[in-house]
Formats: structure tokens, C-alpha cells, sequence
């Protein structure tokens, strides 16, 4: 059941969670916690001495998709008692919380897995992935400098640098090419902060001295960590690169957990000293397949018939849909009606909308079907998922 917001809900949650977690203090003493239990909607079941003994949060998102933002929910803390598990109680919360989200208008819903086939049970499949760097000091040797602008070093109590990092972050939402990617309210900016309360801040300022890009990175021992790489120009990109070369005197091993499009290493001339590898990172869900559609820019203006074979939680997406290119109109056929161009479980629709799978390539690992001999080739066009978040 949806979980009234009050006092001793919170205190059942703070132990659950305690216990469930491991955690060795009280997390409603937390301010991190509490900033994010506020902005949220928890589902949990009780026993027979009303004690919560399983529960899910929904924090409440927005996402840039494209031209357009639309809201998501970031699913976290989901947590039984070992007494309260294998009982179905977590599938039942699911089923639940999608519900309740279909009915407030939203449309998609990522989380952090524990388990990846757990989560796909309830129609989440991978979709957004990180590709990790690791460089030694001499690899970015390789890195020609950057002599020209300036760099501002700082940290987000510094109002310039908050106000400076804020712009260049929304520059990025509002480019237009964005699909996923969170759009940070205060209070999460803030959250961030206090939650990784040891970390730096870089502005990269071109010739104009117009702010074009940021870095925020933490050090530790013998470790350069970035955790956020913005650029908005190449100039940008070049010269953070320079400023985190120029740590190469203080730090063995450089790391940065980027968004899969990143592509820096293109810029050195020899790769001696570098690590690359893909890690799936978060889970994805559609939960408004129709609604979704209509925000979607698509490349043709012709009509499809697209079908969603199975969806067990959320079954109102299942049936096949007749769509105009444009996503002016999205109908759904009853029975048996039209040949489907393109049909595919919800955890394949998913990973296709909102990740990096390609038509092309889910036909050919056989997670779509295609009745018609159509080309769809570029029908949903990929953008960037710059996804530097967890919850």
C-alpha cells in the first residue's frame, strides 16, 4: 500500500532500512536521506503487528527526452526483513507503485539493480551503461595541452561556481539530443553535494571568457576521480583534459565512470596506459508506452503499427499500436487488426526507446519481430543519455 507520510512511518522505514542495508546509524538523522524520502512515494506492507516489513521508494524526476521533458521515477531503497521475504509482498508493492505512477503521468522509471534478472521480472531492462576510464599518469601525456582560456577551480558553496555549473548543465538538457538524462531540481544538486561533500569543481573559460564546460572530480591517495565531465565545445573538452592532465605529478591512476558516448580518447595519439570497458549501470522501464510515443521525434511521417507482446505489470501497454511518424496520433488496435512493423516485449522496447539497442540489432538477437519488410533503419533516432546519477 501507499505509505501515509508521517512520523512513525518514517521511523519503521529508518529501521528497515537500517537493518536491511546494514547500515550502522539511523538513517532518518540524515539529512541526505530525509531530502530524499521528502520527494518521494513509498509503497510497503505490513504484518499482523503493523510493522513495515518491506518497502519501495519513487523518488520523483523529470527527464530531459529530447525537445521535451517528461517525469520519472527513480526507484531506490527496496528492502525486506528476511522474515517478510519470498512471500511475493516486493511483486506486489511493483505492481502497486506502477500503477500509481501510470495514474500520475509517468511515463518511465529507472533504478539501480541489485539483481538484473529480479528487476527484469517487473519489465526493467538495461539501458543505460557507463564506459569506464582508467589512465595512468603517463597516458595523458598523450593529451596535447590546451594553452589558451582559463580554469576556475572551486567548490559549490562558491555561489559563481553553483550558478556557472547550474547554466552549462541546463545548456546540455536543452541541446536537444538528451534522452534520459535527469533534469536536477535544487534540492538533488544540493543532495549531491552534501552527499559527496569532499569533491572539486573546474570551470573551463574560453578566450571570451564564457564558461563552456565543468568538471567535478574528487581525490583520493593515489586516485584522480571524475565523477562529471560537461563540455559544450571542443575547446571545452581539450581544455579540462589539460587541467586534469596537469595532476599527472600527483596521481598514478585516473578514473572516470562516463556516459557510453564519450569519446576523449580519440584526442591522444597513443593508448598505451589506458583501460576501457562498458558496465551496464542502470535499469529502465517504460511505463506509459503510448503516452511516450507521442513525445517521440520521429524521422518519418509515415504510419506504423507497433506492438508490445508482453507487459505483465503494466498490461495496459500490451496490444499493438498505430502510430503517425510524426506522434500526432497514437491509437491502439483491437484484436487482431494490421500486420505489426516492429513488436517486442516491454524490456526490448525499453532497452530500444530509451537505450542504446538498435532496431537492427534487436531483430538480429531476436528481441523484436518484424511481419512486414518495411525499413525501419533510423525510425528512432539514439541521442545521448548523459546519466551521471544513482539513487
Amino acid at each position: 500500500m501507499k505509505l501515509a507520510d508521517n512520523e512513525s512511518n518514517l521511523e519503521m522505514i529508518g529501521q528497515l532500512i537500517q537493518y536491511a542495508f546494514n547500515k550502522k546509524t539511523s538513517v532518518i538523522d540524515e539529512p541526505t536521506f530525509l531530502s530524499r524520502y521528502y520527494h518521494a512515494t513509498c509503497f510497503g506492507s505490513m504484518d499482523d503487528q503493523n510493522r513495515i516489513t518491506n518497502l519501495i521508494m519513487a523518488n520523483d524526476f523529470q527527464v530531459a527526452f529530447y525537445q521535451k521533458t517528461v517525469k520519472m521515477a527513480g526507484v531506490g531503497y527496496v528492502s525486506s526483513y528476511p522474515e517478510a521475504r519470498g512471500d511475493g509482498s516486493i511483486a506486489k508493492l511493483m505492481q502497486e507503485m506502477l500503477v500509481n505512477l501510470y495514474e500520475r503521468n509517468y511515463l518511465i522509471s529507472n533504478l539501480a539493480p541489485f539483481s538484473e534478472s529480479f528487476y527484469r521480472k517487473f519489465g526493467y531492462e538495461n539501458a543505460i551503461f557507463t564506459k569506464n576510464y582508467q589512465m595512468t599518469a603517463s597516458y595523458l601525456q598523450n593529451f596535447k595541452s590546451e594553452r589558451d582560456g582559463k580554469v576556475i577551480r572551486g567548490q559549490w558553496q562558491d555561489e559563481n561556481i553553483k550558478l556557472t555549473v547550474l547554466n552549462l548543465y541546463q545548456q546540455i538538457l536543452e541541446s536537444g539530443f538528451e534522452r534520459n538524462t535527469v533534469v536536477r531540481e535544487n534540492w538533488w544538486w544540493d543532495r549531491l553535494d552534501a552527499y559527496y561533500p569532499d569533491r572539486y569543481f573546474a570551470i573551463a573559460y574560453d578566450e571570451d571568457e564564457k564558461p563552456v564546460g565543468y568538471l567535478i572530480y574528487k581525490m583520493l591517495a593515489d586516485e584522480f576521480l571524475i565523477d562529471e565531465f560537461v563540455y559544450t565545445t571542443g575547446f571545452a573538452l581539450r581544455k579540462l583534459l589539460s587541467f586534469v592532465k596537469s595532476h599527472a605529478s600527483s596521481f598514478q591512476i585516473f578514473k572516470y565512470a562516463a556516459p557510453r558516448h564519450e569519446q576523449f580518447e580519440r584526442l591522444a595519439v597513443e593508448h598505451e596506459g589506458l583501460i576501457l570497458n562498458i558496465e551496464p549501470y542502470m535499469m529502465t522501464r517504460i511505463i506509459n508506452f503510448s503516452e511516450l510515443l507521442k513525445v517521440y521525434s520521429f524521422e518519418s511521417n509515415d504510419d506504423y503499427i507497433f506492438e508490445v507482446t508482453e507487459d505483465d505489470y503494466c498490461p495496459w501497454n500490451q496490444g499493438k499500436w498505430l502510430i503517425k511518424g510524426n506522434g500526432a496520433d497514437v491509437v491502439k488496435i483491437e484484436g487482431t487488426q494490421g500486420e505489426s512493423d516492429l513488436s517486442g516485449t516491454i524490456q526490448a522496447w525499453s532497452a530500444l526507446i530509451l537505450g542504446d539497442l538498435t532496431i537492427e540489432t534487436g531483430i538480429l538477437l531476436e528481441k523484436f519481430e518484424t511481419a512486414t519488410n518495411r525499413d525501419l533503419k533510423g525510425l528512432f533516432p539514439k541521442g545521448r543519455i548523459s546519466f551521471y546519477d544513482y539513487f
